[in-house]
C-alpha cells in the first residue's frame, strides 16, 4: 500500500523520464534531417564539378549558377532553421527549469502541508481523549443519543399509526355515501347545505350511520396527525441536544488551538493548489513547445522543406541525366571520383531517409506516452487521488504496470482502470465530520431540523477541501 502522493510522486518522475526520453530521441531525428540536407547540397556540388567538365559553356554556366543559387538560398533558410530551432531549444530548457523549480516547491509545500494535517490530527486526538474522560461532555452525549433513541421510536410509531391507517381506511373510501358525507363536513360545525338538502343529507347520514363512522374515521386520521407532532418536538429537543454536544466539541477544539492549526493547513493547501495550478500552465506551454520541436525534427517546418525542395528540383535539372550519361560513357578519373562520391552520397541519402522514417514512429510514440502520462497526473489530481486520506492498494502491481506502459506494452486506460480500481480514502479524524456522531458513537437518526456547522477541523483534511465551509468525498 502506497499514499496516493507517493503515486503522484511516481508519475510526475515517470513524466520527467519520458520527457528526457522524447527529447533525447528529437535531438538524434534533428540531426539527421541535418545530415539529409548536407547530403543533397554535397549532391549538387557534386554535380556542379561534372558540368564544369563535360557540358559546353552556355550548359555549364547555366547549370553552375543555378546550383549556385539554389545552394545559397537552401544555406540561407537551413541557417534560418538553426536559429529558429535555437530560440525554440531555449523556451524548452527555460520552460524545463520552470517545471522542475515549480516542481521542488511542490513537493515542499506537500511536505509542510502534511506536517499541519499531522499536527491537527494529533491535537484532535487530544481533545477526542479529553472529551471521552469528561464526565460532563459524556453526560451530554448520553442525553443526545437518548433524545435521538426516542425520536427513533416514535418515528417507528408514526410510521405504525401511519401503515394502519392507510389499510383501515379502504372500507370509508370505498362507500360513496359515507365520502360524499365526509367531504361535505357533514356533522361538524364546516357544514354549509340549505334546508332540502340539510333534510336529505339527515336521511342519508341515519341510513349509514354516519356519525359513529365519522368518529372512528376522524380517530383514525387524528392518531398519526398527532404522533407526527409529537415527532416534530421530539426532533426539536434532539437538535437542542446534539448542538450542545457539537458546541462544546466546537469549544473544545478551538480551546485547543486546533482552529488555527486548520487556519495554517489551509493556508499552506492554498499554496499548494497555487503551485499545482502554475504547473497545468507549465505542463500546456511545455506540450506546445514539443509540438513545435517535433515539427522540426520531422522536417515538417517551412524553412526545412523549401530548402530540399530547392536543392531537389536542382539535382533534378534537365542537364543533370546528360552529365550522369556522359561520365559513364566517357570516365575519366576525375569523372570516377565525383560518381563514385556520388554513389555514396546516394547510398548514404537512402539509409538516412530510412533511419528518420523508422524514428518518426518511435517519435510519436513516444510524444503519445509523454501526453498518456500528463493526462493520468490531471485525472489523479483532478479525482482527489493525491489528497492526505487518498491511499493505494497493491502498490508493487501499479508501478509495474507504470513501468510496462513506459515501455510501450500497456496502454493509458489500462493504466488508469488498474489506479482507480487500487485507489481508496481512508477516515480520520480531520476527514470525517463531526455532527451526525456522538462521541464517536453513530447516531440512530439525525433530525431532519439538526443543521449543525462542521466541527473545527473534522470536515474533510485539507487535502479533501472539506473545513467548515467545503464540501468532502
Amino acid at each position: 500500500m502506497a499514499s496516493g502522493r507517493h503515486l503522484l510522486a511516481r508519475l510526475d518522475a515517470a513524466l520527467t523520464q519520458s520527457r528526457n526520453d522524447f527529447r533525447t530521441l528529437d535531438i538524434e531525428v534533428q540531426s539527421t534531417n541535418a545530415a539529409l540536407a548536407r547530403n543533397h547540397r554535397r549532391q549538387v556540388a557534386a554535380y556542379q564539378t561534372l558540368a564544369r567538365q563535360r557540358l559546353v559553356d552556355i550548359e555549364r554556366d547555366t547549370l553552375i549558377d543555378n546550383a549556385d543559387h539554389a545552394d545559397r538560398e537552401a544555406a540561407r533558410l537551413l541557417d534560418l532553421r538553426t536559429n529558429e530551432m535555437q530560440a525554440l531549444e531555449q523556451r524548452i530548457s527555460e520552460n524545463a527549469e520552470t517545471l522542475e523549480a515549480l516542481r521542488q516547491r511542490e513537493l515542499e509545500q506537500i511536505a509542510a502541508l502534511e506536517s499541519a494535517e499531522q499536527a491537527l490530527e494529533a491535537r484532535l486526538s487530544d481533545v477526542d481523549n479529553q472529551l471521552a474522560a469528561s464526565e460532563s461532555h459524556q453526560a451530554l452525549v448520553a442525553k443526545a443519543e437518548k433524545s435521538l433513541e426516542t425520536v427513533t421510536h416514535a418515528t417507528e410509531k408514526l410510521h405504525d399509526a401511519q401503515a394502519q391507517r392507510e389499510q383501515k381506511r379502504v372500507p370509508y373510501d370505498n362507500d360513496p355515501l359515507f365520502s360524499y358525507l365526509w367531504e361535505s363536513n357533514y356533522g361538524t360545525s364546516d357544514y354549509r347545505a340549505g334546508l332540502l338538502t340539510r333534510f336529505m343529507d339527515g336521511l342519508i347520514a341515519k341510513h349509514i350511520r354516519f356519525e359513529s363512522a365519522r368518529r372512528n374515521f376522524h380517530t383514525l386520521n387524528e392518531i398519526p396527525r398527532q404522533l407526527a407532532k409529537h415527532v416534530e418536538r421530539l426532533e426539536g429537543t434532539a437538535a437542542a441536544d446534539a448542538q450542545r454536544v457539537v458546541d462544546a466539541e466546537i469549544k473544545a477544539d478551538r480551546d485547543a488551538g486546533a482552529d488555527k492549526l486548520e487556519a495554517d493547513g489551509e493556508a499552506r493547501q492554498t499554496e499548494l493548489s497555487g503551485t499545482e495550478g502554475e504547473i497545468e500552465t507549465a505542463q500546456t506551454d511545455y506540450g506546445e513547445l514539443l509540438k513545435m520541436r517535433q515539427a522540426f525534427a520531422d522536417g515538417r517546418d517551412p524553412d526545412f522543406r523549401a530548402a530540399l525542395k530547392l536543392l531537389t528540383d536542382q539535382m533534378r535539372a534537365d542537364p543533370i541525366p546528360e552529365l550522369s550519361r556522359a561520365a559513364a560513357l566517357t570516365p575519366t578519373p576525375e569523372d570516377d571520383r565525383v560518381e563514385t562520391r556520388l554513389e555514396e552520397l546516394r547510398d548514404e541519402h537512402a539509409m538516412l531517409e530510412e533511419y528518420i522514417e523508422g524514428h518518426r514512429d518511435m517519435h510519436s510514440k513516444r510524444a503519445d506516452r509523454m501526453n498518456g502520462l500528463i493526462h493520468l497526473r490531471r485525472k489523479f489530481r483532478e479525482r482527489g487521488f493525491h489528497n492526505a486520506n487518498s491511499v493505494i492498494d497493491d502498490r508493487g502491481a501499479i508501478e509495474t504496470l507504470l513501468a510496462e506502459f513506459m515501455r510501450g506494452l500497456v496502454s493509458r486506460d489500462r493504466l488508469w482502470r488498474r489506479i482507480t480500481k487500487a485507489q481508496r480514502f481512508q477516515r480520520s479524524r480531520i476527514s470525517s465530520s463531526r455532527p451526525g456522531r456522538i462521541g464517536g458513537t453513530r447516531m440512530p437518526r439525525m433530525p431532519r431540523s439538526v443543521r449543525a456547522p462542521r466541527s473545527v477541523g473534522r470536515g474533510g483534511g485539507f487535502g479533501g477541501g472539506g473545513f467548515r465551509t467545503k464540501g468532502g468525498f
